[in-house]
């Protein structure tokens, strides 16, 4: 492909990508409160309003709801610890639409801050680069529903980034920052324990056990029997809270309930378990071997985990899938660009941009969406794990080809630019 070719389709897929968000805007007719950050606003007011435990009351929300939307927004509670709601509760004493700016504003920036030392692994067009990625599909969407993505993909660049320069215990604390919602963070912890990194392990348990306890003593016994009463509710794959979201999930269990939704809930249940723990299985060669952060295998191990959690988690949502951005990046800068299998990678990454926005039911579905990423992710899970397997049926003495396979040894000279020297330096970014 030409350079010429090449910046033509560039130039297209950010027209395509950046052009569909205010169409969509202009022809829903876009208010930030028709969407997740009214349920986050509503539960901030009703706590103020009610206390901790009234953020997991329909009654106290659709009350608080009606005081910024005259309609009467339906608002469903939010499986989110209290620490969360507390953050949000300073910008309820905003006006509305001033808070969802600064909201976003804040994920916005945080977003661009991680972006920009993603690109410059790459080594040129950095903000070239920073803005393709800024418009990748599950990241923008984020902003537009108000979701907190911004803030953790800061969180786990930052996790990543310690533990590439050894710095295992902050690796920890930020990975913490996973937390905020709990599902993105059970399946790298299950790793960290496997591979004994103890460090990382203490500083991610710290953070859990603040947010547990932070949230018993918010809660009280009664919002702690709500939050759990919440949690069983959303748990059955035909209850009214999950019937329509199931569908629009980037998991096993979203893909099976929008390809079979007819089906029984306990085949359903038996296949998601099955699916689920033969995903987590594929990460055991994956991440055979010692712990090297500072090797070019560490940024795909990590994208097979974020893959692995996302299709294995409960309520995994498209905008979730922004945080491959971290280890799909440095995979991208970092590996041969001939090897063949670096094509559905890219595919990956400008396919969601280029086609979801003709794709979209501007009725609300999102079902074709999130199975078109499912697959997605899938395909690129089998990918890393097939070319992982023939890396370890190699001879330890057999020399690695550029372009041969997707993992390779990197000598110090193959490291990311912030990463060539002799020893890990604390600080960092």
């Amino acid at each position: 492909m030409t350079g010429r070719l090449q910046r033509y389709l560039l130039t297209v897929w950010f027209a395509l990508a950046a052009g569909f968000w205010p169409l969509l805007a202009l022809l829903k007719g876009y208010h930030p409160f028709d969407l997740d950050f009214a349920i986050y606003w509503a539960a901030a007011l009703a706590w103020r309003a009610h206390g901790a435990a009234a953020i997991y009351d329909a009654t106290s929300l659709a009350a608080a709801a009606h005081t910024f939307h005259a309609a009467g927004l339906l608002v469903a509670p939010a499986e989110y610890l209290p620490v969360f709601f507390l953050a949000l509760a300073p910008l309820t004493l905003l006006p509305p639409t001033v808070a969802f700016v600064l909201w976003t504003l804040l994920n916005g920036a945080a977003a661009v801050w991680v972006l920009r030392r993603l690109a410059q692994r790459g080594g040129r067009r950095i903000w070239v680069a920073t803005a393709a990625m800024l418009l990748f599909f599950p990241l923008v969407f984020g902003f537009y529903l108000g979701q907190p993505t911004g803030l953790l993909l800061y969180s786990f660049y930052r996790a990543y980034r310690a533990l590439e320069t050894g710095q295992d215990v902050k690796a920890g604390l930020w990975l913490g920052g996973l937390l905020l919602k709990p599902q993105y963070a059970v399946v790298i912890a299950l790793v960290l324990l496997w591979k004994r990194r103890w460090h990382t392990v203490a500083g991610l348990s710290a953070v859990g056990a603040a947010v547990i306890l932070s949230s018993l003593l918010l809660l009280g016994p009664s919002g702690t029997k709500a939050y759990l009463a919440l949690l069983t509710a959303a748990g059955g794959y035909h209850t009214a809270i999950s019937e329509i979201a199931s569908r629009i999930m980037i998991s096993w269990h979203g893909l099976l309930a929008a390809l079979a939704p007819a089906l029984a809930e306990k085949p359903t249940l038996a296949l998601t378990v099955a699916l689920s723990a033969l995903s987590v299985a594929a990460l055991i060669p994956i991440w055979r071997g010692p712990w090297q952060p500072r090797d070019q295998r560490f940024a795909g191990q990590m994208l097979a985990t974020l893959l692995v959690t996302l299709l294995v988690s409960y309520d995994s949502n498209i905008h979730g899938a922004a945080l491959l951005l971290v280890p799909g990046a440095i995979f991208l800068f970092t590996m041969p660009g001939a090897a063949p299998h670096m094509a559905l990678l890219r595919l990956a990454f400008f396919l969601p941009g280029a086609v979801l926005p003709f794709a979209l039911d501007l009725t609300g579905s999102l079902t074709g969406e999130a199975v078109l990423m499912t697959l997605l992710q899938v395909a690129i899970l089998a990918v890393l794990l097939h070319s992982e397997l023939i890396r370890t049926r190699r001879p330890l003495t057999a020399p690695q080809q550029t372009g041969e396979g997707l993992f390779r040894r990197a000598g110090d000279g193959d490291l990311p630019w912030r990463l060539r020297q002799k020893s890990p330096t604390p600080g960092g970014d």
